[in-house]
């Protein structure tokens, strides 16, 4: 099965839990590791064979094992001497949780650039909390995207509600009361089906949409412990910094230039502050909003 896949595996480090993402795209051959939500460690084969990439969290380390197994690939996660199995594939009681979505309104908002775009309020309630967040259509359909690849060749994906459905510009007004409003009923829709799937609330990426933004970068700053990710078959075409300390799961020197911490290569998704025009774009611009 060709596209991206996510694995999501969480492991206790000093009696804290953290998260260990690996995103593989099995057609062109990138993967990239991620450590509490950062990205820590990215690298592309293009003659795709498998992989071992050496995570460290502190002072424990561990392996993400990538192999063939006939067309498809199986992913294993080997972490402080015990083989740590993937959530979504873990059989383990489901706990209802008892969340709810609504979209209650939108607005349009006009960048600096003079372009419109329309940013959807999402309140979610969890007992008796609720968190308001502001997200644009990219932003659910992002979330569509990972967490199908969390899913992937797994039974439940068929059980994934449908993503409301795009429409080109050119054909269709995105600003017209009509269209905005059946967006946001959509969309609140597809919410409430999705936190009824089994296991989505418990993915990483699920609960990184559901965080203010503030409150993500905020995270990604204040690191309680040394991150890092490398391997010793791919260091050649990896992006991550070379200054970081070699993961000591490595039995290669080689694997030291591929190293990286998660402060030299972590990079939080752009947040537009008023500033700086790249990220108001990166944020708030796409072909379909």
């Amino acid at each position: 099965m060709g596209g991206v896949v996510t694995k999501n595996w969480r492991v206790d480090v000093d009696g804290r839990e953290h998260s260990i993402q690996l995103r593989h795209n099995t057609l062109s051959g990138r993967r990239v590791v991620l450590i509490d939500g950062s990205e820590v460690w990215s690298s592309q084969k293009f003659l795709d064979d498998g992989d071992v990439i050496d995570v460290e969290i502190g002072d424990k380390t561990g392996a993400i094992r990538i192999q063939v197994d006939n067309v498809d690939f199986v992913y294993r996660l080997w972490f402080d001497g015990q083989d740590v199995p993937d959530m979504v594939d873990t059989v383990r009681p489901y706990k209802d949780v008892d969340i709810q979505m609504t979209v209650p309104s939108y607005e349009l908002k006009r960048l600096s650039t003079g372009e419109q775009v329309v940013v959807y309020k999402l309140k979610i309630a969890l007992d008796d909390h609720t968190v308001t967040l502001n997200r644009r259509f990219r932003d659910f359909d992002q979330l569509n995207t990972l967490v199908r690849s969390a899913f992937a060749n797994n039974h439940l994906l068929e059980n994934l509600p449908a993503f409301p459905p795009k429409y080109w510009k050119m054909f269709t007004d995105h600003y017209s009361h009509d269209f905005m409003e059946q967006r946001r009923a959509d969309l609140e829709v597809y919410m409430n089906k999705l936190v009824k799937i089994p296991k989505v609330c418990d993915l990483p990426d699920f609960q990184q949409f559901c965080k203010p933004r503030r409150r993500r970068q905020q995270q990604q700053q204040d690191k309680p412990v040394a991150v890092s990710a490398s391997s010793a078959t791919s260091a050649s075409s990896s992006s991550s910094s070379s200054a970081a300390p070699a993961s000591a799961a490595s039995a290669s020197s080689s694997a030291s230039s591929a190293s990286a911490s998660a402060s030299a290569s972590a990079t939080p998704a752009p947040t537009y502050d008023g500033t700086n025009p790249q990220a108001e774009q990166e944020q708030y611009s796409d072909v379909f909003v």
